[in-house]
C-alpha cells in the first residue's frame, strides 16, 4: 500500500482537556484511511493517552510518534509572558525525560495557575527529544511577530544549544507577514 506523503505532527486527543476532542481509535481509523504511516499526539501538559495511542496504533499498522505541548518560562528580558514547546520522543532515553517533565511541570505553577518547565528543566533533561519551536505560539514566533529579530535569534540560539541537531522551526501559515 503506498502511503501519503504527510503525517500529522499536531494533534490534541481527547486527553487535552478542553482542547482535543479526537478520540485515539478514531484518529488511527482516519489515518488508515488517508494512508497515513504515522501520526503523532501532542497532548497539552500531559502524556495521560500515550500508552492507549501506542498500543493501538501499532496493532493498526500506524507508527505512533509521542510528544506533548508543554507551557515554556523564558527569561524575563525576552520581554514575552507565555511560550510553549513541543517535545517529541525518539527513543527510550527521551520518554523517560519526556515523562519527567511532564511531572515536574506540576510542581511548577504560575499566577494563573498553569503548568510550566523551565529552560534549565530543558535542558537537564533534552537527550533523547525532538523539539518544534511552537509556531505562534512559541517564544520564537512571538519575539518574531514583534518584532525583537536579535532576541529571537538569541533564543533560538538558546534552544539550538539545547537540541542541536534535534530543533524544528514550526511554520504555519496565518495570512500575516
Amino acid at each position: 500500500m503506498k502511503h501519503q506523503n504527510f503525517i500529522h505532527l499536531r494533534v490534541y486527543s481527547s486527553y487535552s482537556l478542553s482542547e482535543g476532542a479526537v478520540k485515539l481509535p478514531d484518529l488511527i481509523d482516519l489515518c488508515k484511511q488517508k494512508k497515513q504511516p504515522a501520526v503523532a499526539i501532542t497532548d497539552n501538559g500531559n502524556l495521560f493517552g500515550c500508552l492507549e495511542f501506542a498500543t493501538y496504533a501499532k496493532k493498526e499498522g500506524i507508527q505512533p510518534i509521542i510528544g506533548c505541548q508543554l507551557k515554556l518560562e523564558i527569561d524575563d528580558s525576552y520581554g514575552i509572558e507565555k511560550s510553549i514547546i513541543l517535545l517529541y520522543v525518539k527513543n527510550e532515553k527521551g520518554y523517560k525525560n519526556l515523562i519527567q517533565l511532564v511531572n515536574e511541570s506540576f510542581s511548577n505553577k504560575n499566577e494563573e495557575a498553569e503548568n510550566y518547565i523551565t529552560i534549565n528543566q530543558l535542558k537537564d533533561k533534552s537527550e533523547g527529544l525532538i523539539a518544534l519551536t511552537g509556531g505562534i505560539d512559541g517564544a520564537l514566533g512571538q519575539l518574531l511577530l514583534l518584532p525583537k529579530l536579535d532576541l529571537a535569534e538569541k533564543f533560538l540560539g538558546e534552544l539550538k544549544d539545547i537540541f542541536q541537531d534535534r530543533l524544528y522551526i514550526e511554520i504555519s501559515r496565518h495570512g500575516m507577514e
